[in-house]
């Protein structure tokens, strides 16, 4: 990933979000989701050698709990970009809301690794 090319997309985005806002204001939204998408894109196809690479070290070393660690991450990662797009229209209790949804998403996936930590606690005292 070219750091500098993110970070000077963004100021583009940003200066020209700044032109919109006094000019247009209704189109101030439209136009700050186009970008975050834009840049969010990029992004998410740089990620695409490092899931690869982490995929392969998982089936190596057998993953079903790698797995939830990476399905939580992605779950983290999503909710955090469909807040701050909330936050960034003005919609901060919707975004609060998408916050918490990704917590309980959380929690659920990691119920299965819970278990395993109790069953092999309970065989450790047993012993």
């Amino acid at each position: 990933m070219n750091i500098y090319s993110v970070c000077a997309a963004a100021v583009c985005f940003t200066c020209i979000g700044g032109i919109i806002k006094e000019t247009k204001k209704d189109y101030l939204p439209l136009f700050v989701c186009a970008g975050g998408l834009a840049l969010g894109g990029y992004i998410v196809s740089c990620f695409l050698p490092i899931t690869e690479y982490l995929r392969s070290l998982v089936n190596e070393n057998g993953g079903e709990y790698f797995e939830i660690l990476f399905k939580a991450v992605g779950v983290s990662l999503i909710c955090r970009i469909a807040s701050d797009v909330c936050r960034d229209c003005g919609e901060n209790s919707l975004a609060s809301k998408v916050e918490l949804a990704g917590k309980v998403s959380i929690v659920t996936l990691s119920l299965p690794l819970v278990r395993f930590l109790l069953e092999t606690s309970t065989e450790f005292l047993n012993s």
